[in-house]
C-alpha cells in the first residue's frame, strides 16, 4: 500500500502533485482543458475528483475513506466545504479559459491535418505500387502466353 508521506518525511510526489491541482482550483486557475471549460461555464466544483483529474493522477488515492492519502483527502474535503457554490470567475479568465480551448482545439486540428496529409501521401505511393504490379503481372502474363482476363487452370502436380 503506498504510503502518504515518502521515507524520508517530506511529501510524495503524488502528495505534491494533488496539493499543488488544490491551489490551482482554490485560485480558480486550472490547467485540464476539461476543468478550464467548466470554470468557464461557471459549473467548476473542488471535489476528490475534480483535484484528481486536474492533477493528472488517479482517483484513488484520494478517493474513498480508507484512501492511502487521508490528509490531502481531508484538504479537498475541507477546500469543498468552503467553495459549495462553483468558483466565481471573471470575464476577462473566461476569456482566457476560452481561448486556451481554442488554442488546444486549434493544435489538435493542425495534428490531424498532418496525419492526413501522411496518409495521403501513403495512398499515392500504394497505387503507384499497385499500378507496378499490375503491369509486371500483365508482362509476366503475355510471357506465358495468357491474355488478359483469362482464366487459367492451376498447374496440379500430375501433370
Amino acid at each position: 500500500m503506498p504510503t502518504e508521506r515518502s521515507q524520508n518525511g517530506r511529501t510524495s510526489q503524488a502528495e505534491q502533485d494533488y496539493l499543488e491541482a488544490l491551489a490551482r482550483l482554490e485560485s480558480g486557475a486550472p490547467t485540464n482543458s476539461v476543468l478550464i471549460a467548466r470554470l468557464a461555464a461557471g459549473k467548476l466544483r473542488i471535489s476528490p475528483s475534480s483535484v484528481a483529474k486536474e492533477a493528472g493522477r488517479s482517483r484513488t488515492p484520494i478517493g474513498h475513506a480508507g484512501c492511502s492519502l487521508p490528509v490531502v483527502r481531508k484538504k479537498i474535503l475541507l477546500s469543498a466545504r468552503k467553495h459549495r457554490a462553483p468558483i466565481e470567475v471573471s470575464l476577462q479568465d473566461k476569456l482566457n479559459a476560452m481561448n486556451a480551448l481554442v488554442a488546444e482545439l486549434q493544435q489538435g486540428i493542425r495534428l490531424r491535418d498532418s496525419v492526413n496529409a501522411a496518409l495521403m501521401l501513403e495512398i499515392e505511393r500504394l497505387k503507384k505500387e499497385q499500378k507496378t504490379a499490375l503491369r509486371r503481372a500483365s508482362r509476366l502474363g503475355e510471357r506465358a502466353g495468357v491474355s488478359s482476363g483469362q482464366v487459367v487452370d492451376f498447374p496440379t502436380r500430375s501433370e
